[in-house]
Order: C-alpha cells, then structure tokens, then sequence
C-alpha cells in the first residue's frame, strides 16, 4: 500500500487519478490525455487537487490500440 492509499486525506487524488487512467484507457488519443510529448512516444496528462500535482507519463502499445502506463506519482 503507497501514501496515498493509507491517508484519508487524499481521496481527491486517488479519486482523480482513478478517473483520468479510465479516460486514457477509453480514449488514448484525447488531447486532455497528451498534454506534453516525451521523447521515445511517451505522453504525460496532468492530475491535480488543491494540493497535489501527479502526473500519469505513458505510450501506445505494444499492442495497437493498448496503452502501457510508465509513471503515476507526483510532479517531479
């Protein structure tokens, strides 16, 4: 279990966090999931609260239409 599941106090994270990997995973090729390219075909979508900023960094494949998710955890 990580910090944010063991405190009460993040739910709005991992409430958003949960939410925005569901809408990567139902539409990868929305522009709220690609908000800065990497190199190597890697994406990041930002995920924010009053007091976090995580980022989910992830890339297509390898199979066609799947998403393999590189990063979740806060800004670095």
């Amino acid at each position: 279990m990580n910090e944010s599941e063991q405190d009460p106090t993040r739910a709005a994270l991992r409430e958003r966090v949960d939410a925005a990997l569901w809408a990567l995973a139902a539409n990868p090729g929305d522009a709220r999931c690609r908000r800065q390219p990497y190199p190597g075909g890697m994406w990041d979508m930002a995920v924010r609260t009053r007091t976090d900023e995580w980022l989910i960094v992830w890339m297509y494949g390898p199979v066609d239409n799947e998403v393999t998710v590189i990063y979740v955890g806060p800004k670095p």
